[in-house]
């Protein structure tokens, strides 16, 4: 257990590195009380008497992988699992009677025709005739469609600045909208300098 725990550190340095060859010295130097007593058993409840297992085996490399490659945390699925979770499952959860293929190869299918037709269209339409905002864009070669529900559709200032760790985002917003309303109406004015705003500058509104 304590080898499980230590591995999965997102920073290991020497002595971590130690407390980890440490810990599986101690299961090796007392494992034979384990055969000893019977209790490491196999398939149809079948007592077995040697460690021949792979993820032991495994475990021998772990420290040296370590050394030369990083963490181990690195490596680890939780973050795509938890997208797959997301994106995934819990859309097809909530209407178990769509089926998964033609979904995707009618979005495949709307994106490859429609989308890319309405992108070139956007580009040649009029300055000022296109509806905001934009859900589908292109900047050179490359073409943007946005999400039609972002996954956070309504959060305030302060709990955006605790949750992205952004501490200056009420001073660049008060900035901005300063800029904003001073400029000329066709006038395109820089974004960043310094902050004159104050850390809890009053905006127009709380939410975003």
């Amino acid at each position: 257990m304590d080898f499980h725990y230590l591995v999965q550190s997102q920073f290991i340095d020497k002595n971590n590195l130690v407390r980890i060859s440490a810990a599986l010295n101690e299961f090796h130097a007392n494992k034979d009380a384990i055969i000893d007593a019977r209790v490491c058993r196999g398939k149809a409840n079948k007592v077995v008497n040697n460690w021949y297992i792979l993820k032991l085996e495994l475990m021998q490399s772990v420290i040296p992988s370590i050394r030369n490659s990083g963490v181990t945390a690195q490596w680890s699925a939780d973050a795509t699992e938890h997208v797959h979770i997301t994106e995934i499952k819990v859309p097809v959860r909530s209407d178990e009677k769509q089926n998964i293929k033609a979904l995707a190869d009618a979005a495949r299918s709307h994106m490859d025709n429609k989308d890319t037709d309405d992108i070139e269209v956007l580009q040649h339409k009029p300055v000022g005739s296109v509806p905001l905002p934009l859900h589908s864009f292109a900047i050179g070669h490359i073409a943007f469609h946005l999400a039609y529900d972002p996954s956070i559709q309504n959060i305030s200032i302060d709990d955006v600045t605790l949750k992205f760790n952004l501490p200056d985002l009420r001073p660049a917003l008060s900035n901005f909208l300063h800029h904003e309303a001073s400029s000329e109406h066709d006038h395109i004015h820089a974004i960043g300098g310094p902050r004159r705003a104050r850390p809890n500058a009053v905006l127009p509104f709380k939410k975003v």
